[in-house]
């Protein structure tokens, strides 16, 4: 049986690659690198919408008010901790991976319509041509034995 690729089919193999390749690469995207970078980490007081910092169940801004953070540098020397020198690196993948919701869910959506693209291009549209063809052969059959005596 010789059957031609109709273009149902090739539109649906090609939706169906193109986006599970975007989908696969979305839903297998690392979530351990989208941590702030050092040189970018923001201050504490950056990042009170994100952070509460706690030490001995006080919060740590209590302790910077109060002076009685106090850190000893490389030389030995010791000295009050100021709120620049408190930096925090934050891990954005809660972020990153919310904002790729609505994406994914419209490439599932695509891959959903490519599947069935192939699958009507593949099994349907030959059955609807095999049967249209079969009823204009009974039709002819019919003129032609209606032509004879």
């Amino acid at each position: 049986m010789n059957r031609r690729i109709n273009g149902l089919t090739i539109i649906g193999i090609i939706m169906l690659c193109v986006f599970t390749a975007h989908l696969l690469t979305k839903l297998l995207e690392r979530g351990d690198i989208w941590w702030t970078p050092k040189e970018m980490a923001p201050s504490l007081s950056e990042c009170r919408d994100r952070v509460r910092v706690y030490l001995r169940d006080e919060p740590i801004e209590d302790y910077l008010e109060k002076d009685s953070l106090w850190v000893v540098d490389k030389d030995g020397s010791r000295r009050k901790v100021a709120r620049d020198d408190i930096r925090l690196r934050l891990n954005n993948w809660d972020r990153r991976r919310a904002s790729l919701y609505g994406g994914a869910i419209l490439d599932a959506s695509a891959v959903t319509a490519g599947l069935m693209l192939l699958v009507s291009g593949l099994f349907v549209l030959p059955v609807i041509k095999r049967k249209q063809a079969a009823s204009t052969a009974s039709v002819r059959t019919d003129d032609e034995q209606g032509k004879k005596p």
